[in-house]
């Protein structure tokens, strides 16, 4: 049993990213908890008369503002606790409680400086429980059910994509040199030994074969002047913010509720396919 729990909660989970995903998430959530207190009014809401639905909504904007906090500032203050590489279910419910103090916090103290609208005396300690009740035990939830849904997602596609793979021919290998250039160096390199390209800020890793060893070359330059420099090549694809991918070169996918993930027999390492990028990869191409 314990060991099942573990697995569980060990399993990669995907982690907001985009700033348009976390706005319409505080915002959902938001909504949702007015809309909970007003159709079901518990912990003696039933007896608030007078602007009810006004009070009400304070609660959901105070979980409004600390989700968009959270995303925008303490996800870039402890970005070693927020790496999406490293995300897993187990970081998503102990991220989802500790939010649960500030909003309870501050629930109590709205609740404390607006007029009464009942005769309530409730403890900063039973509004902890209270947001427990209503905030933290759904997103229990809602992350379990995602990550089960992305998981699933994923793991289907690979199956496809490895379908895919394995009837495909080699028939076709392209004899062109992909070029590099940065402002100190040029390099030239036959398409068929290009394998990826990963970022590291101002500078670039580039991978690559010859005589069937794997090399390595760092390069200075940025991720927007490869897109440059390879927008009209077909086969070298951006499937990350940090990867270049020679897709002809990929031999198998798998997925998690992360990502789908590329490999290759010569890479040690697996290369992510990002949401934002996915649709840039035409599979039945490879």
């Amino acid at each position: 049993m314990l060991k099942t729990l573990t697995k569980i909660l060990n399993r990669p989970c995907p982690i907001i990213e985009s700033s348009k995903d976390k706005v319409v998430l505080a915002i959902g959530f938001g909504f949702f908890i007015f809309i909970f207190l007003s159709v079901f009014q518990p912990f003696g809401l039933d007896k608030v008369e007078k602007y009810k639905y006004l009070y009400f909504s304070g609660y959901g904007v105070i979980t409004s503002f600390v989700i968009l906090f959270n995303g925008f500032v303490s996800m870039n203050l402890f970005k070693d606790f927020f790496l999406p590489e490293k995300w897993n279910i187990w970081k998503s419910f102990v991220h989802n409680f500790i939010m649960i103090i500030p909003i309870a916090i501050l629930n109590w103290i709205y609740f404390q400086s607006v007029e009464k609208p009942v005769d309530l005396d409730y403890s900063i300690t039973n509004f902890l429980f209270m947001t427990i009740a209503v905030g933290f035990l759904p997103s229990l939830f809602l992350v379990y059910f995602f990550e089960l849904r992305m998981r699933h997602s994923n793991e289907n596609l690979s199956a496809i994509v490895n379908k895919q793979l394995e009837s495909k021919l080699n028939n076709n290998l392209e004899v062109e040199n992909i070029n590099i250039i940065s402002q100190n160096i040029s390099i030239s390199i036959p398409q068929n030994n290009f394998l990826c390209i990963k970022s590291m800020g101002n500078y670039i890793t580039l991978y690559f074969t010859e005589e069937n060893n794997l090399k390595r070359e760092i390069i200075r330059t940025t991720m927007k002047k490869i897109e440059e420099d390879l927008y009209e090549n077909k086969t070298i694809i951006r499937c990350h913010k940090s990867y270049f991918v020679n897709i002809n070169q990929v031999t198998k996918t798998s997925g998690n509720a992360r990502a789908l993930y590329l490999h290759m027999d010569a890479l040690d390492f697996q290369i992510p396919v990002s949401r934002n990028f996915s649709q840039e990869i035409n599979f039945g191409t490879i």
